[in-house]
């Protein structure tokens, strides 16, 4: 089993968007915190939400 494409495009419904939107949110500041902790390198993350 291999690495697949993947389609990536707009998720339609709202609430879904919002959901998807706050879990790869969160998962995003871990990696950036990971990072931090790992490399010793100063990081800033900037997120823009349409909300």
């Amino acid at each position: 089993m291999g690495c697949g494409n993947i389609a990536i495009k707009r998720i339609n419904s709202a609430t879904s968007r919002q959901l998807v939107f706050s879990k790869t949110r969160s998962d995003f500041l871990t990696k950036a915190q990971e990072f931090f902790v790992l490399c010793d390198a100063e990081v800033m993350v900037i997120i823009f939400s349409s909300k």
